[in-house]
């Protein structure tokens, strides 16, 4: 059950913290510039992020034991674009790593991001699985160890307005339903009932400690390091270069986990068979390539806002689906 329930929570995590969220630069969109607040909000993002990936997980297996009908083209066609646009988010990351780290690689890390992805991918879910079990716990070792090494002020330097942040808490919690909600459907026949409550408990829990973490370190720190594309990325290398380094690496990993829970995630919504799941990964990658000429930040700042909206109501369906069919077996 141990092995089962590290490999859940490695999932949901591999899925969840990409380069927006390793880079600080999502959780300042969506929490930390409403100051204090972010804490509270953070706590409820948590809780109903638990509650909601077990409603999904729930729902899956419920679908996989009654082989029943789920979703329409709408709904679908909502997953596929949130998907994309996280592909372009994590491809154009790459780019900001590598100009972080040495202008002369962008270009070799881009290709080896997509190729990894398109290498891992063509496994299946067996090799999507490793990748996870072994970066996801790397990744989080680094990520608290930026936080803790970071200079700050003692006073938080930004702030917001509650309603604000109450509104951008649920949009973040729905935006990335969107993106984790087809794969936790998808995966949840391979996890038991008991299997998917402690794989919940234990991803929400690690979310949340981060989402404050990361909330308290970025509000403690100067307007320029909050205004870059990679706000964690600039306070590593203010630590010192060499761990700079380190830590940009690590932010590529997080996205390179991302990466490829969603171009899998996507192929699963494709006719494919043995010919064709190959082209399909080589098309998905290219449309989120073509995608990610508009910016890292402009995806996280302004695309993620929409797919958040469109998370909503794909959300609410899992949830009406859940209260009427599931919920009364």
């Amino acid at each position: 059950m141990i092995k089962s329930v590290f490999s859940l929570v490695a999932i949901i995590l591999g899925a969840f913290i990409g380069a927006g969220f390793c880079s600080g630069k999502e959780i300042f969109a969506f929490f930390a510039r409403y100051g204090k607040i972010s804490i509270t909000l953070s706590l409820i993002c948590g809780l109903l992020l638990c509650l909601l990936m077990w409603i999904f997980l729930v729902t899956g297996k419920y679908l996989d034991t009654n082989k029943s009908k789920f979703g329409n083209t709408f709904l679908n066609m909502f997953s596929v674009i949130a998907s994309l646009v996280i592909i372009a988010s994590m491809l154009a990351g790459s780019v900001c790593v590598g100009i972080n780290l040495n202008d002369n690689l962008v270009i070799i890390i881009y290709i080896a991001t997509a190729l990894l992805t398109f290498i891992i991918c063509s496994r299946g879910f067996n090799g999507v699985d490793k990748v996870n079990l072994t970066l996801i716990p790397l990744i989080i070792i680094i990520l608290l160890v930026t936080c803790l090494l970071s200079k700050g002020a003692d006073d938080w330097v930004v702030g917001g307005n509650i309603v604000g942040g109450i509104l951008s808490c649920f949009n973040y919690l729905s935006f990335n339903l969107l993106l984790i909600g087809m794969l936790l459907i998808k995966i949840a026949p391979r996890y038991s009932t008991k299997e998917i409550k402690w794989g919940t408990i234990f991803s929400s829990g690690i979310i949340t400690i981060f989402l404050i973490l990361i909330c308290v370190t970025l509000n403690k720190n100067s307007s320029q390091i909050l205004s870059s594309d990679m706000p964690i990325l600039s306070l590593a290398f203010s630590v010192s270069r060499g761990f700079g380094i380190v830590c940009g690496i690590v932010i590529w990993l997080g996205l390179l986990t991302t990466l490829i829970s969603s171009t899998y995630a996507t192929l699963n919504f494709l006719p494919k068979s043995r010919d064709t799941s190959l082209l399909y990964i080589v098309l998905i990658l290219g449309v989120g390539a073509v995608i990610s000429v508009m910016g890292f930040s402009f995806i996280v700042n302004y695309l993620y806002w929409i797919i958040g909206v469109m998370g909503i109501v794909y959300t609410a369906y899992v949830v009406g689906y859940y209260l009427k069919y599931v919920k009364k077996k």
